[in-house]
């Protein structure tokens, strides 16, 4: 054995004796010989310097594993939270569905005198989108014929124009371009008669002409089908007067009237197939 390995050995016992001396006494003694207290922070800092490394890596360990179970805990959360917002909207669709269903199931009971068909609106048809033509669930099969008018429990929307097999176009009566024309009354003591046959789309209002210079007609007056024309029932809700004034040439008066149903979203219709036999 060489030189430098036996001082080694011998170093490494004189530390181990030294400590074990440092055990024996330190317990009865509260302060340490000058020697003692040497040794032993030499000691005490040589195990802090090699526990260092230790450490470090078991912390770096620790970190990296909290680091991934921090993020498969985010992951879980943002999937129950993208879940719960699909529900959430799932959940709206179906409440509105259910109002609107309801609605016209309680409009069916009240309106007995009429025989409804239940639709669906399916398409707005791409050809005549801004003449205001839509796509309906029900055709032929269904017993639809055209000139068949189309409502909600609102009011009146249109009227189908064209049928096919499982499918139906309705014409709305926004749609002045496209000929439509519907005979209307305004309700109250004189029952003024005019024709809707025009459309405001900047305001979103219909306009009712031909009206009798010396009727008196007031906004707020409800307008409803006059039953002329052989295609609308009497008294099917189509608006309220919005305002009045003289029509062209000064021969007529002319209101405008604000749709009772919404022309715009519609989802649900009835198809007006006739009337009951009392």
């Amino acid at each position: 054995m060489s030189k430098i390995g036996r001082s080694l050995i011998l170093f490494f016992l004189g530390i181990i004796l030294a400590a074990g001396l440092i055990g024996l006494t330190a317990g009865s003694r509260t302060v340490l010989s000058l020697p003692e207290s040497w040794l032993k922070d030499t000691l005490t800092w040589m195990q802090e310097q090699l526990n260092k490394p230790a450490r470090a890596a078991a912390g770096l360990f620790q970190d990296m594993s909290s680091m991934f179970r921090l993020y498969e805990e985010n992951k879980v959360l943002k999937e129950r939270l993208e879940r719960y917002a699909q529900l959430a909207a799932e959940n709206e669709e179906l409440r509105a569905q259910n109002e609107r269903l309801k609605a016209m199931l309680d409009y069916r009971r009240e309106n007995d005198e009429y025989v409804l068909k239940m639709a669906r609106v399916v398409a707005r048809d791409p050809d005549r989108w801004m003449n205001n033509v839509l796509v309906i669930n029900v055709g032929q099969k269904d017993g639809i014929r055209p000139n068949m008018p189309v409502i909600t429990p609102a009011g009146v929307i249109g009227k189908v124009v064209q049928v096919s097999r499982h499918f139906s176009n309705v014409q709305l009566i926004t749609d002045v371009e496209g000929g439509s024309r519907v005979s209307a009354v305004v309700q109250g003591p004189s029952r003024a008669v005019g024709v809707i046959d025009g459309y405001d789309p900047q305001q979103g209002l219909l306009l009712l002409s031909k009206i009798p210079l010396d009727e008196t007609i007031e906004p707020g007056q409800r307008v409803v089908t006059s039953g002329f024309g052989e295609i609308f029932p009497p008294g099917l809700l189509i608006g309220t007067i919005e305002s009045v004034q003289t029509g062209e040439y000064g021969l007529s008066l002319q209101a405008t009237v604000r749709p009772a149903a919404d022309l715009v979203h519609l989802d649900e219709v009835f198809v007006v197939m006739g009337g009951n036999e009392p």
